[in-house]
């Protein structure tokens, strides 16, 4: 008989510490997004040079994974892709590439406000794209010298 009262007050008492828990692995989980994309595009001009242009069919497969608990005051947003791209007639271009985005906010109600933003790239492109750019200039790209592919 005591041992039987000692399991319902252990199993009582148990049910009672993880429920907040599962609630919180339950929201975290319900956050969190696996995706994965597919985009083919014709390129007429891989290298970007004036003279002796090389034209492509390029495929990319990105899978992928999302995180945000943005709220109005603060949160984390990140979202992470791998991807593989593969050139038709050029194998010799193919190349792995990643992309990171990581946005952290919190708002006091002092008026302090903390923003972090961080964009990590891995890329065989010959121009890069300008992810930090304002949202009124979409597709901008960053001005460069270099005329070769590397990473």
């Amino acid at each position: 008989m005591q041992t039987k009262s000692i399991l319902r007050y252990f199993a009582a008492l148990s049910l009672v510490l993880i429920s907040p828990f599962t609630s919180i692995a339950e929201d975290w989980t319900t956050r969190i997004h696996p995706y994965i994309s597919v985009e083919q595009k014709y390129d007429d001009n891989l290298n970007l040079t004036k003279d002796n242009k090389v034209d492509d069919y390029i495929t990319i497969a990105r899978p992928g994974i999302s995180f945000s608990n943005m709220d109005k005051t603060g949160g984390i947003s990140l979202d992470y892709n791998l991807g593989w791209n593969q050139y038709w007639d050029h194998s010799d271009f193919n190349y792995v590439s990643h992309n990171g985005n990581l946005d952290i906010k919190y708002m006091t109600r002092e008026h302090f406000n903390f923003y972090l933003k961080e964009v990590f790239i891995r890329s065989d492109e010959p121009r890069e794209r300008e992810y930090l750019a304002p949202s009124t200039v979409p597709n901008a790209y960053v001005l460069s010298t270099v005329q070769e592919r590397s990473i």
